[in-house]
């Protein structure tokens, strides 16, 4: 049990940094998309969990995913607010300041709680966090957030500045809503998966994007993200700069034109290939298949020819559409010939033969694709995914190993 909490908090830990990565990387490629010639520089796991000096902004940003609803009362909240107005303090109330809570997860309305009773706080009308949303900033509100805040502090205390404390303990009303005013707060955002897509699409869209960079989207996704890592494991300031040089610099070395290449254009005979396969009465699955003409298959290595055939979806599903269609037409056509040209159809098969069999297939079809390649751009590299495609195809009704 002890051991499974310790994975899960590992995978949590690293879906956190990966949330943090991706959206540095997107907040940096949206402010080079307002000014592509802005010198933007940005600093992961400094002041915050990112932070960009833009043209004009410095943005400070802590990001959440979670799994359950945010109130004021939730550290994470108390301790990001606290985070901030240290900085705020630090930086001199510079009015430029923007500071950022994004999560995936939703906020609802205060509970009564331990640090509420503590405080004499009732819950308000409605959530905390929705009057801060709004700007609503009447009395009750800044009341309750600035006992909130200073609470924390002293919470934290051994970890704080005495300076700032006092600093903290002296403000007004309007100190708080100058402060406030700084602070943005984005709830249901996506996810960390959606957010890969995302950053895909704001590469699309960056004014470094060129059209020799078609079909290399995920290489410098990868790229960026891979830079973003080795800086954010620095320790000095300087080190840890990533700025818009940084940026282009990625774009310029997958931009080699000996490396790209065309999509293949048969990507559009894709949906001529599956109308006409909707016209068959065969809907045994790849198992079924198997199972028809050979008995004695080994149970285990049907378990991962079927597994191959299940991931190749997801795994298909970060090309682009273009490539993505161009390789299940090749793969397609590859199988066509092997079962026309190779296979010799029987009633049934020892495992051994059937074994023999799939290993060929899948040996002609990828030597075809590598063919193809010097030609033409598939958006992958490795074999592993086109094998498992051969499997999918299987899978899904376009092949099987008996005249049915």
């Amino acid at each position: 049990m002890e051991n499974s909490i310790k994975k899960r908090e590992a995978s949590d830990k690293y879906k956190g940094f990966r949330y943090q990565k991706l959206r540095l990387a997107i907040k940096m490629i949206q402010l080079l998309k307002i000014n592509k010639d802005a010198y933007i520089v940005g600093f992961p796991e400094y002041k915050d969990d990112s932070y960009i000096l833009g043209e004009r902004s410095k943005i400070l940003e802590q990001d959440k995913e979670h799994d359950n609803n945010f109130t004021m009362n939730s550290k994470d909240v108390r301790k990001a607010l606290v985070n901030f107005l240290d900085n705020y303090l630090g930086l001199r109330r510079d009015p430029n300041l923007i500071f950022i809570f994004h999560t995936n997860a939703q906020f609802s309305k205060e509970q009564k709680s331990t640090m509420m009773e503590q405080l004499g706080l009732e819950p308000l009308d409605y959530p905390v966090l929705q009057y801060l949303i709004d700007r609503d900033y009447n009395e009750a509100v800044i009341n309750f957030v600035s006992k909130v805040i200073l609470f924390t502090y002293k919470e934290e205390n051994q970890e704080r500045d005495d300076d700032y404390m006092l600093q903290v303990e002296q403000m007004t009303d309007q100190d708080w809503i100058d402060f406030l005013n700084c602070v943005y707060f984005e709830f249901g955002q996506v996810d960390v998966n959606i957010l890969e897509e995302e950053l895909i699409n704001e590469i699309k869209a960056c004014p470094y994007y060129e059209e020799l960079h078609v079909g290399r989207e995920n290489d410098i996704k990868n790229s960026i993200l891979e830079m973003i890592d080795k800086r954010m494991k620095e320790t000095e300031i300087l080190k840890k700069a990533i700025n818009s040089d940084s940026l282009r610099n990625v774009f310029l070395e997958l931009k080699d034109k000996e490396n790209i290449l065309p999509a293949d254009p048969v990507h559009e005979a894709w949906e001529i290939i599956e109308s006409d396969k909707e016209a068959t009465n065969d809907i045994r699955n790849l198992r079924e298949k198997i199972e028809s003409i050979c008995k004695d298959f080994d149970n285990g290595n049907l378990n991962r020819l079927n597994l191959e055939a299940t991931t190749a979806k997801s795994e298909i599903m970060r090309l682009d559409k273009k490539h993505r269609n161009a390789l299940k037409v090749r793969v397609y056509e590859s199988m066509g010939k092997y079962f026309d040209d190779v296979f010799d159809y029987k009633s049934s098969y020892s495992y051994d033969e059937l074994k023999k069999c799939i290993r060929n297939l899948k040996e002609l079809v990828v030597n075809e694709i590598n063919d193809l390649r010097s030609d033409y751009n598939y958006g992958l590299s490795n074999n592993r995914v086109i094998e498992k495609l051969v499997m999918m195809l299987i899978d899904e009704c376009f092949y099987s190993f008996d005249k049915e």
